[in-house]
C-alpha cells in the first residue's frame, strides 16, 4: 500500500560560497518525516531542492547489511523510472540520505535541533583514471596507453559476455576524518554506509549482475583527527597506499573491492586503477568524494569500464554525446549503465570471474577463469534471453534525411520479465573523433527506440534534431536483458544478457518523407490521399503499415492501413475518433506560443527501420492536425482491427446505419468488401448535402501455430571446451547442426570472438538459433583459449 503525505516546507538559504556550496534548513522535522516512512515499505514524499521546487519522489524500502545489525531501514527513491534519492533512518530517529537533481547532488540530514536541512557538496574537477601505472585526469594518453584500443585480429562484432553468476562483492569503504567530522559520529557514517550499498545494488545488480554487502567494521572509520591518514593528500598518493592500508586495518581476506572516501588535495572528485577489482594488490586502488554517483563511476573503472562521454575528459570509449547521460559518463542522471560500458565490465568477469561457490569461500570454482581476487559466487541457474535475429540486419542503408527506429523481438527460457535497450556503441579512443550523436537512455520494458527530428516539452523545450546527411555511419546495439517481478527475486538473480549489433549508413538517395498532407483539421471519416517519397532502389519490394497518433507522437495505436505496397501513395480513411489541440507554451497575455494538433501519421517500413511523420512543429502551430465530428454519425460500429485465427472465424458484417445534421433525406449507405491477404470492408455513408464520411474495417487471418514437434538439436552437438593452444581453433569448425520438429525450421548461427579482459586469451562464442513460424529454440557453446602465462 502506498501513503500520501504533503510535507511545508519553509526556508534558510545560507549564501554561495566559493564552490556553489549551498544549504537549505526546512521548517519540517524530521520525526514527520520517520513517521511517515514508518507507514509502510512504499511511500510518496515531495523532497524540496530550492524555495520554490519540489520533486515527488516514490521510495521503497531495501534491506541492506545494516538492517538487521544496526537497526537501520534505508528507501530508494525514484522520480517515475529514474533513480534520484537514497535515504537511512536509524535507531536514534535521524535521517541521512542523498538525491541528485538536474546534475547537482544534495545531501538530506537531520540537524541537531532536529529539522531536515539539505545540502550540496562543493566538488572538484571530475575523475582521475589509472591504467598501467599511467594515471590521467584531463590530460591525453599517447595511443599505446589506450586500453581499450582494439586488436587487429579481433573481429568486428561484439556479444556481452554474462553467466548465472551473481558474484557478491565485500565493498570496504574507508571514512577519513573529514568526512567522518561532517556525519559527526559513528552511526551517522553506518547510516552513510546502508545508502551507499543501497544506491550501488540499484544500479549494478539491474545492469551487471554485481552485489555489494559494504563491510561492517567501525576499524575503517577514522573518527579522531589522529587517525587522519589521506585527507590533504594528492589522489595518486591515496590509490597507491589505500589496498595496503585497508588490509592492515580489516585483514585482505575480509573484503573483496575497497575505496577510500576522503578529501583530496587533488582538484578531481575521484581517482581509479582500470581494472582493479581483479587484482588482489590494487582491489582498493580507489578514492572518491562521498557523492554516491560518484563512487559508482569509481567502482566502474574498478571493474573494467572507462569513460563513456565524448566531451569533458579524457580516458573515454566516446559513445555518449557531450557529457553523456549514463553513470560513466559526467552528464546526468547517470542512474545506469550503458551498453559499451556493461560490454568492458563483463569481458573483464569473463576473464578474471573464478568465484567460490560458498560463503566460506572453500571452493573455489576456477576451471578456464582466471582471477587473483576470486568473490563469493550464487549460481542462479537463469538463462539468457533470446534475441530474434530473423528480422533484423546487421547493416541497413537509409537514403539522407531518413528516420530510423529500432524494434527488438526477444524471449526468455524463464519466462523472465525483460529490458530492453538500444545505445549507440562506436567505439573511439582519445585519438579518434567521435561520431556519438544519439542519447543513450536507461534500459525500459519498451522494445523499440525511434529517431527523428521533435520537441521535447517536459522540463523546457528542447528540439531533437539528427545530422542524417549522406556518409554518416553509426554502430548501435540492440541489448536485453532479464529481470524479476518482486524485489525479493531481484536481490538474488544474476542478469543476463543477449545483443545484436546493427550498422545504419546514410547513403545517396530520396529521404524517405511525407510529401503530402497539408490539411490541420479532418473530419471523422473524411477520406485523405496521403503520399510519400520513397527511392525504389533503397526500399525494392517493401511495404508498409500506417499508423495514427492521438497523443503527438507518444503513442501510435490505431492502425489506418495494416498493409501496403511502398509505393508511395494510400488512400486513408480517417477514424471515429476526436483530436484536439495542445497549448504547450503562451506569452504574457495568455497567447499561445508552442501549440499543435495532437494528431500525428506515421509511415513505417515493414521488417526495416525507416519510417516517416506528418509534420510535427509545434513551433509554429502547424504541426499535427485535429478531428472533430462529422455532420454524419454513423452508428453499430464494429472493432477496426480484427484477427481472428482462421476464416471461419470472420465477424459478419456489421449492420451499420448513419443519421445526419443536415437535410431530412435518409443517410444512404455503400458497403464495399475487399478480399486479400486482409479482408477489408469500407462503409460510405452520404446525406442529401453531398457530405460523405467513410469507415474501414480490416480482419487479419492468422492461424494458431499448428501442432508439431517442439524444435529440438539433434545429432552429436559439439561441447564447451578449452584450450590453452590458439591454434586449436579455426573459424571453419563451425559444425552445421540438424534440427528436428517444427513445421520448416530455419537455423541462424552467429559467433563472437571477444579478448580476455587482461588480452591474454579470448572466448569463442557460437549460438545457433532454429526459427520456425510455429516453434522456437536455440543451442549454444562456447570454446576459451587462454595462455598459460
Amino acid at each position: 500500500m502506498k501513503y500520501y503525505i504533503y510535507l511545508i516546507f519553509s526556508f534558510i538559504s545560507f549564501g554561495q560560497v566559493a564552490f556553489a556550496q549551498e544549504t537549505i534548513k526546512t521548517s519540517t522535522k524530521s520525526i514527520d518525516v520517520i513517521r511517515l516512512f514508518s507507514a509502510g515499505n512504499k511511500i510518496e514524499w515531495a523532497v524540496p531542492i530550492s524555495e520554490n521546487e519540489k520533486i515527488l519522489l516514490q521510495w521503497e524500502e531495501r534491506n541492506t547489511s545494516f538492517t538487521e545489525k544496526e537497526g537501520i531501514r534505508t528507501f530508494v527513491g525514484y522520480n517515475n523510472d529514474e533513480f534520484v534519492a537514497t535515504l537511512s533512518i536509524s535507531k536514534d530517529q535521524k535521517i541521512l540520505g542523498n538525491f541528485e537533481w538536474k546534475q547537482t547532488q544534495w545531501d538530506i540530514k537531520t540537524s541537531d535541533d532536529g529539522y531536515i536541512i539539505l545540502f550540496s557538496e562543493e566538488k572538484g574537477e571530475k575523475c582521475g583514471l589509472c591504467s598501467d601505472g599511467n594515471c590521467h585526469v584531463h590530460h591525453p594518453k599517447t595511443p599505446q596507453q589506450t586500453p581499450f584500443s582494439r586488436p587487429a585480429t579481433e573481429k568486428n562484432t561484439y556479444h556481452i559476455h554474462s553467466d548465472e553468476i551473481l558474484r557478491v562483492y565485500r565493498l570496504a569503504v574507508l571514512v577519513d576524518w573529514y568526512y567522518y567530522s561532517s556525519e559527526g559520529s559513528i552511526e551517522a557514517v553506518k547510516k552513510y554506509w546502508s545508502s551507499l550499498e543501497a544506491t550501488l545494488n540499484e544500479i549494478y545488480m539491474r545492469d551487471i549482475g554485481i552485489k555489494f554487502e559494504i563491510v561492517n567494521d567501525e576499524k575503517l572509520i577514522f573518527n579522531t583527527s589522529d587517525k587522519q591518514t589521506f585527507d590533504n593528500k594528492t589522489s595518486r598518493y591515496i590509490i597507491n597506499n589505500s589496498t595496503l592500508k585497508i588490509n592492515q586495518l580489516i585483514g585482505a581476506d575480509n573484503y573483496d573491492v575497497g575505496i577510500v572516501i576522503a578529501k583530496s588535495r587533488s582538484k578531481n572528485n575521484g581517482l581509479a586503477v582500470l581494472g582493479g577489482a581483479f587484482d588482489a594488490s590494487k582491489k582498493a586502488a580507489a578514492v572518491a568524494i562521498k557523492s554516491y554517483a560518484t563512487i559508482g563511476h569509481e567502482l566502474g573503472h574498478m571493474f573494467g569500464s572507462l569513460h563513456t562521454f565524448t566531451t569533458g575528459g579524457d580516458s573515454t570509449i566516446k559513445t555518449e554525446p557531450e557529457n553523456g547521460t549514463s553513470i560513466m559518463s559526467y552528464g546526468s542522471p547517470r542512474d545506469f549503465f550503458s551498453l559499451p560500458s556493461i560490454y568492458f565490465i563483463r569481458r573483464r568477469i569473463l576473464g578474471d570471474g573464478a568465484y567460490y561457490q560458498d560463503r566460506a569461500r572453500t571452493i573455489l570454482k576456477k576451471e578456464w577463469l582466471k582471477g587473483e581476487n576470486p568473490v563469493f559466487g550464487i549460481d542462479t541457474k537463469n538463462q539468457a534471453p533470446i534475441i530474434d535475429v530473423s528480422k533484423l540486419e546487421s547493416e541497413y542503408r537509409l537514403p539522407k534525411e531518413t528516420f530510423f527506429q529500432f524494434t527488438i523481438n526477444a524471449t526468455d527460457p524463464d519466462n523472465d520479465p525483460l529490458l530492453y535497450a538500444i545505445h549507440q556503441a562506436d567505439i573511439k579512443n582519445d585519438e579518434t573523433s567521435s561520431v556519438a550523436e544519439f542519447v543513450t537512455e536507461k534500459s525500459s520494458s519498451v522494445n523499440t527506440k525511434a529517431y527523428y527530428t521533435h520537441w521535447v516539452t517536459e522540463n523546457g523545450f528542447l528540439r531533437k534534431q539528427y545530422d542524417l546527411k549522406v556518409g554518416k555511419e553509426y554502430t548501435f546495439w540492440l541489448g536485453v536483458n532479464d529481470t524479476k517481478n518482486t524485489l525479493n527475486e531481484r536481490s538474488n538473480h544474476a542478469t543476463r544478457y543477449d545483443m545484436h549489433e546493427a550498422k545504419v549508413k546514410f547513403v545517396e538517395g530520396k529521404p524517405f518523407k511525407i510529401t503530402k498532407f497539408e490539411g490541420k483539421k479532418y473530419k471523422m471519416g473524411e477520406k485523405v490521399t496521403l503520399t510519400w517519397d520513397v527511392d525504389q532502389t533503397l526500399f525494392q519490394n517493401t511495404k508498409v503499415r500506417i499508423l495514427l497518433s492521438d497523443d503527438f507522437g507518444k503513442t501510435f495505436k490505431h492502425i489506418l492501413v495494416p498493409e501496403t505496397e511502398n509505393d508511395g501513395s494510400c488512400e486513408i480513411v480517417m477514424p471515429n475518433i476526436a483530436i484536439g489541440r495542445k497549448v504547450y507554451y503562451t506569452d504574457q497575455n495568455g497567447r499561445p506560443i508552442f501549440h499543435s494538433g495532437l494528431g500525428l501519421i506515421k509511415v513505417e517500413v515493414l521488417d526495416h527501420i525507416a519510417f516517416a511523420l506528418t509534420d510535427n512543429d509545434i513551433t509554429t502551430g502547424e504541426g499535427g492536425f485535429e478531428i472533430e465530428k462529422s455532420v454524419i454519425t454513423l452508428n453499430n460500429l464494429p472493432e477496426k482491427y480484427v484477427v481472428v485465427n482462421q476464416e471461419s472465424e470472420i465477424p459478419l458484417k456489421a449492420n451499420v446505419t448513419a443519421t445526419s445534421t443536415c437535410g431530412s433525406n435518409p443517410v444512404t449507405i455503400v458497403n464495399k468488401e475487399e478480399n486479400g491477404n486482409i479482408t477489408t470492408r469500407i462503409w460510405t455513408a452520404t446525406d442529401n448535402c453531398n457530405n460523405q464520411t467513410s469507415f474501414v474495417q480490416y480482419i487479419e487471418v492468422k492461424p494458431l501455430p499448428e501442432s508439431v514437434q517442439p524444435l529440438q538439436f539433434v545429432g552429436t552437438l559439439p561441447k564447451d571446451f578449452i584450450t590453452y593452444c590458439h591454434n586449436a581453433y579455426t573459424e571453419n569448425e563451425a559444425p552445421q547442426l540438424q534440427v528436428i520438429g517444427g513445421k520448416s525450421p530455419k537455423v541462424y548461427l552467429t559467433e563472437n570472438k571477444q579478448l580476455f579482459g587482461d588480452q591474454k586469451g579470448f572466448q569463442i562464442k557460437r549460438v545457433w538459433i532454429a526459427v520456425d513460424e510455429v516453434a522456437k529454440n536455440h543451442f549454444s557453446h562456447a570454446i576459451y583459449s587462454r595462455s598459460r602465462y
